[in-house]
């Protein structure tokens, strides 16, 4: 319990979260993290927990009503199903060997990583039958969106106006031309015959 004492006794050091940390320092540069890391066994990654069939399906198992729980509003249940949560009861199914074996076998209270694993199914088993009987919730209704605005009808072209009088038919198309005349159709005008003249006596 000396210890924070001790260091905020020297002004090289002092303690902030990270949000304080990045306000008050300026970046370096970036860090690719492209897998999650961990601080646990030879890999140092998530193998402790999710690395063999054991525990990914014990992992899928209680996720599978994990929206209808956080919706349920049942504290209890909620309470619980955080609790089933929690990275020991994977961590205890572990089948590693060696040395990463070792560790986890002296933190295990089962006997087997396969007395673990049933234990919980067993104990997921009974908390979903908790789960089964709640009532069904709303479905989530989907987010309005504003309607475009549609532009204005374009204005209708004028009615064409046909003359009084005169029947639909009777309409001439205006690329039809009339009939021209030719020389066999027209009559040339006969002279009048000339009366025979009479003598003078």
């Amino acid at each position: 319990r000396y210890l924070p004492s001790k260091i905020i006794a020297d002004s090289n050091f002092e303690f902030l979260t990270p949000t304080e940390v990045i306000k008050k320092h300026q970046v370096m540069a970036p860090i690719h993290v492209p897998y999650a890391i961990s601080w646990a066994d030879e890999e140092r990654d998530l193998t402790a927990w999710l690395g063999n069939e054991l525990q990914q399906e014990a992992f899928q198992k209680i996720y599978q009503f994990s929206e209808r729980i956080a919706k349920s509003g049942n504290e209890a249940l909620v309470r619980d199903w955080q609790a089933l949560q929690n990275s020991d009861h994977f961590y205890y199914m572990s089948t590693k060997w060696f040395s990463d074996g070792d560790v986890h076998k002296y933190f295990n209270p089962y006997e087997s990583p396969y007395d673990a694993f049933i234990n919980y199914m067993n104990v997921v088993s009974d908390f979903l039958l908790r789960v089964k009987k709640l009532p069904d919730t709303p479905p989530i209704e989907p987010k309005k969106t504003a309607a475009k605005e549609l532009p204005p009808p374009a204005a209708a072209p004028p009615a064409v106006k046909r003359p009084v009088g005169r029947p639909a038919s009777a309409s001439k198309k205006p690329d039809e031309a009339a009939p021209k005349k030719t020389a066999s159709a027209v009559k040339k005008p006969t002279a009048a015959p000339k009366k025979p003249l009479k003598d003078k006596k």
